[in-house]
């Protein structure tokens, strides 16, 4: 797949107060790592939407350090169709959303999340995720006003527009989340890893009509 129907999101960061996770019950949430709880803060905020059922879509779980979920949460909440994890350190919202996009190839919807404790050298906690579906034909308006498309990250050969504030890897999965709980178009940018190319990752979401 090339592009995807999102209008499905969530994101947490310090600002937004401490981690609900009230998918997990309160002894394993409280035993649970800080990465685990404020993922299953996002996905409970996803869950809410009455169209989503996590346990029918596959999962794509992004996180630049090698992180897996808390077994009690695997077990609440476990997609039936899988769960690939990605680990692509600076680029790991472009590789998780390439992997998501092909996930919609055999299946009509993929849940994509990231998640990353504070650790250095970013000293944030984020978590984002977004439920991709296959896009509609341009033909049809969108389901509902906030809809917009993912369009597949594309590299371009230039240096990527410089934003201090991006520094951290999930940033972008921020960024995106917030868009589509507007329903605010957006291109954002991923650096290249490779230290000898100033190419970048392009990633935009654009109306769904």
């Amino acid at each position: 797949m090339t592009r995807a129907l999102v209008c499905v999101a969530a994101w947490w960061d310090a600002d937004a107060g401490p981690p609900r996770a009230e998918l997990l019950p309160r002894a394993e949430r409280l035993a649970a790592s800080f990465s685990t709880r404020i993922l299953a803060h996002v996905l409970g905020r996803v869950a809410e939407h009455p169209a989503v059922r996590l346990h029918d879509v596959p999962w794509v779980l992004g996180s630049p350090a090698l992180y897996e979920p808390d077994p009690e949460l695997r077990h609440a909440l476990a997609p039936n169709h899988g769960l690939a994890l990605v680990h692509a350190g600076p680029a790991t919202v472009v590789m998780a959303l390439v992997e998501a996009l092909g996930c919609l190839v055999e299946h009509e919807a993929v849940l994509v999340a990231f998640a990353q404790d504070a650790t250095p050298p970013y000293h944030e906690a984020l978590a984002a995720a977004l439920v991709l579906s296959r896009a509609l034909p341009s033909a049809e308006p969108p389901t509902e006003i906030s809809a917009l498309v993912l369009e597949a990250p594309t590299l371009r050969r230039a240096p990527a527009p410089t934003r201090p504030e991006r520094s951290h890897p999930l940033a972008v999965a921020r960024a995106l989340a917030r868009a589509v709980l507007v329903g605010r178009p957006t291109v954002e940018t991923v650096p290249c890893t490779e230290a000898d190319r100033p190419d970048h990752w392009r990633i935009e979401l654009s109306r769904a009509f």
